[in-house]
């Protein structure tokens, strides 16, 4: 079964209709110490476990044009945390291989959001 069309997936995450499964602040001083920890609660039953393999997409330019790219994740934790250190922003698109599953990580106005979603058969 091929992924959903990143822009499905991104109405999803993004959507006027989508509510947190977690929030952290900005203002908190531990904020990527707290979103590592919401993700690690969230993540694993959603995307990758047990195989750590999982399709990502990163918030940037041209990354949607891209498209969904496979990731194996030997390391399993703190993944926002190494994705702000990589691009400067923790958002990104997890979904699992099946395509049924998504967790991401999205900005919205002074929180990031945690967002889980299972998409229909």
């Amino acid at each position: 079964m091929a992924p959903p069309e990143p822009s499905k997936v991104i109405l999803a995450a993004t959507g006027g209709n989508v509510h947190s499964t977690a929030t952290v602040e900005f203002c908190d001083g531990r904020v990527m110490d707290r979103l590592d920890e919401e993700w690690q609660l969230h993540a694993p039953s959603h995307i990758h476990w047990p195989d750590q393999d999982f399709l990502l997409i990163l918030s940037g330019s041209g990354s949607l044009a891209q498209g969904w790219f496979r990731v194996y994740d030997p390391i399993g934790t703190k993944l926002p945390s190494r994705v702000a250190f990589a691009t400067g922003q923790p958002d990104l698109l997890a979904l699992s291989l099946d395509g049924k599953q998504l967790c991401a990580i999205t900005t919205e106005d002074d929180n990031y959001w945690v967002i889980t979603h299972t998409f229909p058969d």
